[in-house]
């Protein structure tokens, strides 16, 4: 193990070498560390005349926020905002200007040595003849735009942060997300396929999206989570590193395009790759591990009963006629 951080650390020794040449700023493993904060958003249930309810999105980020404050992250500098956090305390309920002002709020006064990652579990749309794809929180109204969150918008405050490894980390890509009874289906329709994301994120901005163009994201009874956020999770309990201090997001990015893509293929028989846009500086590790609660959680892992045989596949509805205003559903990815 000493081995391979001596190499790691060469490595980013290395990079570093190169960036201070071109006159970039740094960050990498052995630079002083700085904080650590997070914005984790779920959706698990809408107003059911819009969009489907997500049994496992709040779970997702829940279970990812016990592991975050486990594993280097301030009690105080995760923001978990749910519905069941936001029955506690309004100021955490998922409403499209909550979140947009917990967000700014994080990103505020954030240096070079500090690291923040923000994720988003829930519904995603992509409006026909638009680039731009919306997260949907809580108070989602299909008729308006200004109800959801633009991609755009979130890069934006990204870009604007200073804070040196900023992290997206995105399941939102669903076929159809409306509701049965949703209203807004005598005003709009869906498309049956996503499109990809155009937009790139800004620079110093990495996003990790749950799948890719063309694909969408599954969840499983039995993993009680959507597939990519249980294995976000794995990762970050060490199973990205088996070995290691540290996980960092080259390791997070390996571990869970392997195991998300080999799960689905697996289980439903078809592709789900999740996809890296952006670059990131050097070797910063996302979480620092405790190698004794690492073993426990591989223990509790190798314990899980094997999935059922009959697979539970998301819902898609079938495709619509209209001439109205027209919406695809959207990954907030490629």
């Amino acid at each position: 193990m000493l081995s391979r951080l001596r190499c790691r650390h060469g490595l980013a020794v290395l990079i570093a070498a190169g960036l201070l040449a071109a006159g970039a700023p740094v960050c990498f493993a052995g630079s002083p560390r700085g904080e650590k904060y997070a914005l984790l958003v779920g959706v698990r249930k809408y107003n059911p005349n819009e969009l489907r309810p997500l049994p496992y999105a709040e779970a997702d980020v829940v279970e990812l926020a016990r592991v975050l404050r486990a594993s280097g992250y301030r009690t105080e500098n995760v923001v978990l905002m749910t519905q069941t956090s936001g029955a506690e305390d309004l100021r955490f309920l998922p409403e499209s200007s909550r979140i947009r002002r917990e967000l700014r709020l994080l990103l505020q006064d954030r240096t070079k040595e500090d690291t923040v990652l923000v994720a988003f579990a829930g519904h995603g749309v992509q409006f026909r003849g638009s680039d731009e794809n919306y997260f949907c929180p809580v108070d989602t109204q299909l008729t308006d735009r200004k109800s959801m969150i633009p991609l755009g918008e979130i890069y934006k405050e990204l870009e604007q942060c200073e804070a040196g490894l900023k992290v997206l980390l995105v399941d939102a890509c669903r076929k159809d997300p409306r509701s049965d009874n949703a209203r807004a289906r005598d005003e709009v329709d869906l498309e049956s396929e996503t499109r990809p994301q155009k937009k790139e994120p800004p620079g110093g901005v990495v996003a990790l999206f749950s799948c890719s163009e063309g694909e969408r994201a599954f969840e499983h009874p039995t993993l009680k989570h959507g597939v990519f956020f249980h294995f976000v999770i794995e990762g970050f309990q060490g199973a990205a590193a088996p070995g290691e201090e540290e996980v960092t997001l080259p390791d997070l990015e390996k571990f869970v395009k392997r195991r998300v893509s080999d799960f689905v293929r697996s289980r439903f028989g078809v592709r789900q790759m999740p996809e890296l846009v952006g670059r990131s500086r050097g070797l910063v590790p996302l979480v620092s591990l405790d190698r004794s609660a690492v073993s426990q959680a591989a223990r509790r892992a190798a314990e899980r009963p094997a999935p059922p045989t009959e697979e539970t596949r998301r819902v898609d509805a079938p495709p619509l006629k209209s001439d109205k205003k027209v919406l695809s559903t959207g990954m907030l990815g490629r």
